[in-house]
């Protein structure tokens, strides 16, 4: 599943940084993104600035480094519809939007966790 908000390159290691059991490493994450399309972007440039962006953290393991999310796609998906109501003139306006658009168990999920209110 592709997190939009990020660019073609981006999505495509986040993706396989999510799709992989715990943290990769950079020839992990060329070997997976090589099997999956014909061909691909240069996988270290593409870590390298989703590490700076803060989307991915970095631990060093013998003489290089793995790459672990520092959020799954629950998180990015929250972060990505803050920043939509943040930039919105109307935010009223755009949370109905939002929720003309949900389905019915949508709907239900939201409302359990506008109950359970903020943590």
């Amino acid at each position: 599943m592709e997190q939009r908000g990020f660019g073609d390159p981006n999505a495509v290691v986040m993706d396989c940084v999510w799709d992989c059991a715990g943290p990769i490493t950079v020839g992990d994450g060329f070997d997976e993104i090589s099997r999956k399309r014909q061909s691909c972007t240069s996988v270290m440039p593409t870590m390298d600035n989703l590490y700076r962006e803060g989307r991915l953290r970095t631990q060093r393991r013998g003489k290089g480094y793995i790459y672990p999310a520092s959020m799954g796609h629950e998180g990015c998906s929250a972060r990505l519809m803050r920043a939509a109501v943040d930039c919105a003139g109307d935010t009223s306006a755009v949370l109905g939007f939002v929720v003309d658009q949900m389905s019915a168990e949508q709907w239900a999920q939201l409302k359990a966790a506008t109950c359970r209110g903020r943590r």
